[in-house]
């Protein structure tokens, strides 16, 4: 067989070459998987922490409804249960910083709870728990979580209180009537 001069350099390079090329793209694609998993790990530590700050609006309402004050809040546990506290909490596990936003909710003419206009509806607030952080490439995020928070402990005013006292169908039926500060009834009565 004959040898061609200078073939076995032109396989080389070419080999060399496409060694490279793969090479490039195995750690390219490693260190992807790696950006993407780090970034999945502090979304999810962001989710938490959002979570968090839901409970602890959650924990504020059901300790004294009126701390639920309109604006940005941080929170502190600092005395055994959730306060808020300033305007934000700016070092949450070395990167992460929270914001609680606390307005009025508001009600269209047929109750439903709308994001603008309509009337304030005094025994309901809306909550949104942000959290902010910067991603390794140092761009900034942040993820944000909001639900509504309703005054449901309270004196029963007006009204009438109706349940059955077992959980069949055959149970009695018992209500109490309440007007102001006053019960109209002082025993439960038995439809």
């Amino acid at each position: 067989m004959k040898q061609h001069k200078g073939q076995s350099m032109i396989e080389l390079i070419v080999a060399l070459g496409l060694f490279a090329v793969l090479a490039a793209g195995l750690v390219l694609a490693y260190l992807d998987a790696h950006i993407t998993g780090r970034q999945g790990a502090e979304e999810s530590q962001a989710t938490f922490l959002a979570r968090e700050g839901l409970e602890a609006v959650r924990s504020i309402r059901d300790n004294q409804w009126n701390d639920l004050t309109n604006g940005a809040h941080g929170l502190t546990k600092q005395n055994g249960y959730w306060e808020f506290s300033g305007a934000s909490e700016p070092s949450l596990l070395g990167k992460f910083s929270r914001t609680i936003e606390i307005s009025d909710a508001t009600r269209d003419g047929g109750g439903n709870l709308i994001e603008s206009g309509g009337t304030v509806d005094t025994e309901t607030k809306a909550a949104t728990s942000t959290i902010s952080w910067l991603l390794s490439s140092g761009r900034q995020r942040s993820l944000s979580l909001s639900t509504y928070i309703t005054r449901w402990k309270q004196t029963l005013r007006n009204g009438m209180l109706v349940f059955g006292d077992g959980g069949t169908t055959l149970d009695a039926v018992k209500y109490k009537i309440f007007n102001g500060s006053e019960n109209i009834s002082n025993n439960w009565a038995i439809f």
